[in-house]
Order: C-alpha cells, then sequence, then structure tokens
C-alpha cells in the first residue's frame, strides 16, 4: 500500500515537471538587449563599445525621477554627489570623490559640466533648467585625454 501511494506521489511530482517545462521558451525578442547609443568618446558608439565608464539616463527616466536641473541628478549614477551649500548656488559635483568644495563662484571644479559638446565652467551657469534633453551620461574617472584639464573626477 504504502509502495503504491508513494509511486503515485513520484508520478505526480514528475507529471507537473513536464507540464511546466513545456511552457513556451523566451524568444530572441524578449532577451534581446536594447542598443544604447552614447556620445562618451565625441562620437556616437553602442555602450557596450565603449571603454569608459559611462552611466546613461535616458530622457524617460529623467522625466520619471522629475530631474529639472543637475541637483536632481544626486545619486542617479554610482559615485555621483551633488549638494549645494550655500543657499544653492553653486552646485558642488563629486565624481568618486573627486570635485570641488570651494565657495568662489569663479573657481572651476575637477568635474566637467558638458552641454552639447560646450564646457560649461561657472558654477551658476550649472544650475541651469535641463530642457529638451535626450540623455545625460556621466563619465567617471579622469577624462583629461578627451575633454580637457578640468575633468579630474569625470564628466557630465
Amino acid at each position: 500500500m504504502k509502495a503504491a501511494m508513494f509511486m503515485g506521489c513520484a508520478m505526480l511530482a514528475l507529471s507537473t515537471g513536464l507540464a511546466s517545462a513545456q511552457t513556451a521558451a523566451p524568444t530572441d525578442s524578449d532577451t534581446a538587449i536594447a542598443e544604447i547609443v552614447v556620445t562618451a568618446q565625441k562620437r556616437a558608439e553602442n555602450l557596450q563599445d565603449v571603454p569608459v565608464s559611462v552611466t546613461a539616463l535616458t530622457a524617460d527616466t529623467l522625466a520619471a525621477r522629475g530631474v529639472g536641473n543637475v541637483m536632481g541628478l544626486n545619486n542617479m549614477a554610482p559615485g555621483l554627489r551633488i549638494s549645494a551649500n550655500d543657499a544653492a548656488a553653486n552646485p558642488k559635483i563629486f565624481i568618486r570623490g573627486v570635485g570641488l568644495s570651494d565657495f568662489n563662484p569663479n573657481a572651476s571644479s575637477g568635474v566637467g559640466v558638458y552641454v552639447d559638446g560646450v564646457y560649461i565652467g561657472s558654477p551658476l551657469a550649472q544650475m541651469a533648467g535641463f530642457f529638451d534633453l535626450a540623455q545625460v551620461e556621466v563619465l567617471r574617472g579622469p577624462q583629461g585625454t578627451l575633454y580637457g584639464r578640468n575633468t579630474n573626477g569625470g564628466a557630465v
């Protein structure tokens, strides 16, 4: 009696395993990775081909999180910290701990901020609002070979 009961339970367990194994396998379109195009090396490239540590934030991501200026990017990329202690007049941007904590609005930070490839040198100008963005790219680490001397920490 016990042997028949064990056999019945074993057959039931195997039959449910076979039924779940027969479900449809995911197609290639379900598991495909969307191509992300970045301009980290000043030309459009696939993110997987770029040998730079990049975080790309799309316009949909920025809109979903309510990002309206550079202050909204705080903690959206690994190692990126943005704060403004002096009444939000000057953003203090740090990537991997490298940045500028000087209150002087004429000082240049160790993190370069670029809009459409143009360097924004003044911390006051970096506080301008974001309008009609396609994406924001955060490049970590020294980017001096591509972006110049003011990118010891990285570039946004």
